[in-house]
């Protein structure tokens, strides 16, 4: 201001714009390129978690969360839901998941998946925000928060598919035992897994998803 012939104690006339030095260029020109940094870091960690998730699972169950609702907490908390990418995050796995032929079954936002025990069902109306361990009155299984919602999400997933391809049954039905012994015929016959796709050649997998994503994007145009 002095430079250019204005009084420093007073304000800036109205429409007057001073000139920026080279000194404060350059550090939006570091800062710009930190924030690039940062941006390519988070967005190369996304890929490579959807694209791991869509090449290992058949089925993807996922939460449908009000990310704009959750930014109005905390100062804290508002910069973690922003950083994490939700939705950004939603959309990759989407769309990957149709190229791939995988499902993504979103559960509804209002679906209580923290507070149902995932060994009983019953449901713990007093928990709160800050509890990320609670034990179960009914039959006292010790839950962690976010574990036992995941099993619980992934559980009305599959029941939601079982429902939306017409099977009476319901998820739950089948014991303990029974899914274990499951499991251990299945890695006695083969691979952990029946989907046709993991199971094939790279190079037959490279060519299928090849015209998987020629006909999606077909349907899309």
């Amino acid at each position: 201001m002095v430079a250019a012939g204005l009084d420093p104690t007073k304000p800036l006339p109205k429409g007057f714009r001073l000139t920026r030095s080279n000194h404060y260029r350059r550090n939006g020109i570091r800062i710009g390129r930190i924030h690039a940094q940062v941006r390519d870091a988070r967005q190369d960690l996304l890929h490579q978690t959807t694209s791991a998730l869509v090449a290992r699972h058949q089925l993807i169950a996922i939460e449908d969360l009000s990310e704009k609702g959750m930014s109005r907490g905390l100062p804290r908390l508002r910069r973690r839901v922003a950083n994490a990418c939700k939705g950004e995050f939603r959309r990759q796995l989407e769309y990957k998941a149709r190229w791939a032929g995988r499902k993504v079954i979103v559960v509804d936002r209002f679906f209580p998946s923290s507070q149902l025990c995932s060994e009983c069902g019953t449901q713990n109306t007093d928990l709160k925000l800050s509890q990320r361990r609670w034990r179960c009155a009914a039959c006292g299984a010790e839950h962690d928060r976010d574990v036992n919602a995941a099993k619980n999400i992934l559980a009305e997933a599959l029941r939601m598919e079982r429902r939306a391809a017409g099977y009476p049954q319901e998820v739950g039905e089948m014991t303990r035992e029974e899914c274990q012994k499951g499991r251990k015929q299945t890695t006695a016959e083969g691979p952990g897994t029946l989907n046709r796709e993991l199971i094939a050649k790279p190079v037959v997998r490279a060519r299928r998803r090849r015209a998987r994503r020629e006909r999606a994007k077909a349907e899309t145009a």
